[in-house]
């Protein structure tokens, strides 16, 4: 099974990183159980049995994010395995690595030469993190701060360990701050330079509209453009969607941030945990009908449909159920209940389903997407009539906007390689060559795809994922671009900016990147 590696930039990216691992380390340990159950009922030979065949031929699906290490156990004469998680901690703060460290508690661990820290903190300056802590020609003293290349050699490090390959590297970051946004821009570049065949996937937390930090916009905007020129994808999430989640969804009336980074996580780790692809089928009856796939899972496998064309790389996922301890126990999960509620979730540009769960209530201007893609995890996820079902659930739920040849509302946008380019924008190896960028008719790319896994996320009987590549990120996106255009026309706090190495005219580039991205998924 190929594996993923994670690289958790900053305070926020450290802590959002040691909740999903924790996440995956309980679907881990729940996968573990149910094996070891089938192993008891079988017919006696245990040794033979699916519990031994599914860890030999393709392992736990939390294998690909951690490395098994045999260590000395309390009992004489035994050694227990341990899952050491495959990351690599970068942050200016020493604590926040040992908090983020804590966090297993005995289960799962980190290791800790692959920890990158520095004394000092960015101070919410984007320029500061870029320039200064990354180190290079802004770097006053030449030593202090120099995070990136032992950063990068831990990567390497961790690359040459995993004997199956890197499929993909996960990006963990804040937009708002200093070093998750600044340091972390210039990461994503680095890693796009050293592995450039490698799927890169930032997962930037978007900072809440009423934010704490006064420079979070121009942080946003110079972060956002310079990760999405070097990654294939840059799934946001959103804080404000996170705080909604906690007071509607799990009676929390005042989450703190690791109400927050639990909730994210949640959502997080079953799009992150490997998945196998559905066959698409051709039959002229059902245009959504799929058949069941054998090919092998793949961590993030919606990273092969859902951010194929370089004008559009931003992702934002939801998950269902979301449910307080007291709750689960009288609620019955079911594929197709979970899936239509996140095409409910999605029309309405909604991340909970409290206000929706008793009817449709889809609202006139459903937002366009340029690509879906559902991933049921658990028992019976392979079945293709969930999937149909789902996908017949979003058509008949926007209709109206539907045009009669495609079927469901996605644009037909395609790309055809790296001849029909944008200035600047990064060509993923995987993108086809076959197509050119097109909005006339509907193409294969603009099909709605699909992928399971026997194994749900966080020991839940089943989950399922919608990862959506659509016009719903707008509205985030122009509210911090309008805040920043605010702030330089009073051209505030922009002496703190050039002192750090980026001057007017970048943060202008800025937020006229942002504008430019909010215009080309307007223009769905």
């Amino acid at each position: 099974m190929s594996s993923c590696l994670v690289v958790q930039v900053g305070q926020c990216g450290n802590a959002l990183g040691a909740a999903i691992f924790d996440a995956i380390a309980n679907d881990r340990a729940a996968q573990m159980q149910r094996d070891e159950h089938v192993s008891r009922v079988d017919d006696g030979q245990s040794s033979t049995t699916f519990a031994r065949k599914a860890t030999a031929e393709e392992g736990l699906d939390a294998d690909a994010f951690f490395s098994l290490v045999s260590t000395p156990s309390a009992a004489r004469g035994r050694r227990r395995v341990e899952p050491v998680a495959r990351a690599v901690l970068v942050d200016t703060e020493p604590k926040a690595l040992d908090d983020a460290m804590r966090i297993g508690r005995g289960r799962w661990s980190y290791d800790p030469s692959k920890c990158v820290a520095a004394e000092g903190g960015a101070g919410n300056s984007w320029g500061r993190g870029f320039h200064h802590m990354a180190g290079g020609e802004a770097t006053d003293d030449g030593a202090e701060g120099g995070l990136l290349a032992p950063a990068l050699d831990a990567v390497r490090h961790q690359v040459e360990r995993c004997d199956s390959g890197v499929h993909a590297i996960a990006l963990l970051q804040s937009a708002a701050g200093g070093t998750g946004a600044g340091l972390g821009a210039r990461a994503a570049q680095a890693l796009r330079d050293e592995f450039p065949r490698t799927c890169l996937t930032s997962f930037s937390v978007w900072p809440a509209s009423q934010g704490e930090v006064s420079v979070q916009a121009y942080n946003a905007c110079l972060s956002l453009t310079h990760v999405a020129d070097a990654a294939d994808a840059v799934v946001l999430v959103q804080n404000d969607a996170l705080s909604n989640l906690c007071r509607s969804c799990y009676q929390l009336s005042r989450p703190s941030l690791s109400d927050l980074n639990q909730v994210a996580a949640r959502a997080l780790a079953p799009a992150l945990l490997p998945a196998s692809l559905l066959e698409r089928t051709s039959s002229q009856a059902s245009p959504l009908a799929y058949a069941a796939s054998y090919r092998p899972p793949r961590p993030m496998a919606w990273l092969d449909e859902a951010a194929t064309h370089p004008w559009y790389k931003l992702l934002q996922v939801r998950s269902h159920p979301h449910l307080s301890g007291a709750s689960a126990s009288f609620e019955r999960f079911s594929f197709d209940a979970s899936s239509r509620a996140l095409m409910r979730m999605h029309a309405n540009s909604a991340f909970g389903d409290v206000a929706l769960r008793w009817g449709d209530k889809t609202v006139e201007g459903s937002p366009k997407a340029v690509h879906l893609h559902l991933c049921l995890r658990g028992y019976g996820s392979d079945d293709p009539r969930a999937h149909a079902s789902a996908w017949s659930a979003l058509a008949a739920s926007t209709e109206r906007r539907t045009s009669a040849s495609s079927g469901w509302p996605i644009s037909s946008v395609a790309y055809g390689g790296a001849d029909r380019a944008p200035p600047g924008a990064h060509v993923c190896a995987r993108t086809s060559s076959s197509s050119s960028p097109s909005s006339s008719s509907p193409s294969s790319s603009s099909s709605p795809s699909s992928s399971s896994s026997p194994s749900a996320a966080s020991g839940d009987t089943g989950v399922a994922v919608l990862v959506s590549n659509s016009s719903d990120v707008v509205e985030p996106l122009r509210r911090e671009a309008e805040r920043a255009r605010r702030l330089l026309c009073a051209r505030a706090f922009v002496h703190r900016y050039e002192s750090d190495g980026v001057d007017i005219d970048s943060l202008r580039c800025a937020v006229d990147g942002v504008d430019a991205l909010v215009d080309r998924y307007d223009a769905l």
